[in-house]
């Protein structure tokens, strides 16, 4: 992050500073918060993504995700050309998930169709967090997306939010599987592999 030589020198002098940095180095819409105040700098860091206390867990009211630049965009739009092929291989990442995985204990996705870009493969297991124990002892990384529903986020509105079974069984159960164009064959056998010979 580049800060401007101004807000540097207030920190030095032990004040707390805020500024855009359009025009200090940054390639489109940006900003900073510059303190030494912890309590400033929890409340930031907690904003600039969505409100999170800890990872998928809203905990402060009117956080946002804004974080698309032009920079980011330029990016993307060189990346657009491979799109197609890129979600073609995710699909099929998922599609050989969706025959491998054979384990009574895991809930494989569904084989993807053709206008699916396969941004998640997600599999369900009632014992989702000892497979991605599991799972992580071979190396592979698996991740809970998301662990807490939106209607029981502490910096929700709802004092007492109704109880929404199916959505609260969904986020115990669910573990998304790497899946990303780069994923060789060899890896995705690996990956079903690893989840076949789990043993709860």
């Amino acid at each position: 992050m580049l800060v401007s030589e101004r807000a540097a020198e207030l920190v030095r002098r032990d004040r707390d500073v805020a500024t855009r940095l359009r025009g200090n180095g940054a390639l489109g819409d940006g900003g900073a918060v510059v303190t030494r105040d912890a309590g400033i700098d929890e409340r930031m860091r907690s904003l600039r993504q969505y409100g999170w206390g800890t990872k998928y867990r809203v905990e402060r009211a009117g956080g946002r995700n804004s974080r698309l630049d032009e920079l980011q965009a330029a990016f993307l739009r060189a990346r657009l050309p491979s799109l197609d092929a890129e979600n073609a291989r995710r699909r099929a990442i998922v599609a050989a998930y969706a025959s491998g995985l054979r384990h009574p204990a895991i809930r494989a996705p569904r084989a993807p169709g053709p206008d699916c870009v396969a941004h998640l493969a997600v599999v369900r297991s009632p014992s989702r967090d000892a497979l991605g124990r599991h799972l992580a002892e071979c190396g592979i990384g698996a991740v809970v997306h998301y662990p807490l529903p939106d209607h029981r986020q502490p910096g929700g509105e709802e004092a007492d939010p109704a109880p929404l079974h199916v959505t609260e069984r969904a986020c115990r159960e669910v573990l998304s599987l790497p899946c990303f164009p780069g994923l060789a064959d060899s890896e995705v056998a690996a990956i079903v592999e690893a989840c076949n010979a789990w043993t709860p």
